[in-house]
């Protein structure tokens, strides 16, 4: 089972590093949630978390390492200008990916080609510039 961490009371900058099964929850001021999935090989697409921005100033979801798993962002379109961050090769494949994107529900899920599955909650509307290289 994962750690819950919930900061969605403090008026706090967050840097959360997310493990396999985590709840990470987000406050009001910009929030870095990064998800260096590396050991996620071992799990395999059983690895999973869900991820909590948190209302206010925009915030960064990291994915680093792509090892595959399966991540929720559960209120990406809560905040103006939360962006996920993807590896250059990952963002040199970006088009693919939304383009092959799947809509249920009000959801929308990507899969990237390491395996990563993020399911964004509640957002029909992904587009290129929700999406920036990292480091």
């Amino acid at each position: 089972s994962g750690v819950l961490f919930d900061a969605s009371s403090s008026h706090g900058s967050l840097l959360a590093h997310v493990g396999n099964g985590d709840t990470i929850i987000g406050g009001s001021a910009s929030d870095t949630i990064s998800v260096n999935n590396a050991s996620a090989g071992a799990h395999g697409t059983s690895f999973n978390a869900t991820l909590y921005g948190g209302s206010g100033a925009p915030n960064l979801f990291e994915f680093l390492n792509g090892q595959g798993g399966h991540y929720t962002i559960a209120d990406f379109g809560s905040a103006a200008g939360n962006t996920v961050g993807l590896s250059a090769s990952q963002m040199n494949n970006l088009q693919n990916v939304l383009d092959a994107e799947t809509v249920s529900g009000g959801n929308t899920t990507i899969r990237l080609n390491d395996k990563t599955e993020i399911t964004f909650l509640n957002d029909t509307h992904l587009a290129h510039n929700n999406f920036h290289a990292i480091k």
